[in-house]
């Protein structure tokens, strides 16, 4: 008995390695392909929600260090539209690794908008970021 087993195993080991199956997708991607992963309407919009002024007063002006370039689609730098145009790349930007958070990205009129956020343990979302490269 032992030795079928024995054998057996010694038999699989000398095959040439096969490379591996692809996954079949499921329509939903991980951090860092570049895909886009389907977040709930409504959770991007309470996300949006619960910025606090002075989170968005950062994300319209960026920081000293960092002009946030909003001007190069929304002109008068308006809250409602720069949110707008958040919203859809939360809707429909790809994937992409940024730091210790997940970000999306999408192309706006020519230019790249990224988002950066988290998505915590009971599902909610928590964006934190979001300028034009």
């Amino acid at each position: 008995n032992k030795t079928v087993k024995i054998t057996k195993r010694l038999d699989k080991a000398k095959q040439p390695l096969q490379p591996p199956k692809p996954k079949q997708s499921t329509g939903n991607a991980t951090k860092g392909t570049g895909k886009v992963k389907l977040l709930p309407s409504s959770k991007v919009h309470d996300a949006i929600g619960k910025l606090n002024s002075n989170q968005i007063k950062h994300i319209i002006n960026g920081s000293k260090k960092s002009n946030h370039q909003w001007e190069k689609l929304v002109p008068d730098k308006n809250w409602g539209k720069i949110k707008e145009i958040i919203i859809d790349v939360m809707h429909n930007g790809a994937d992409i690794p940024y730091k210790s958070v997940s970000s999306r990205v999408k192309m706006v009129n020519g230019q790249l908008v990224q988002v950066t956020y988290k998505k915590l343990p009971d599902g909610t979302i928590r964006i934190s970021d979001a300028w034009v490269k």
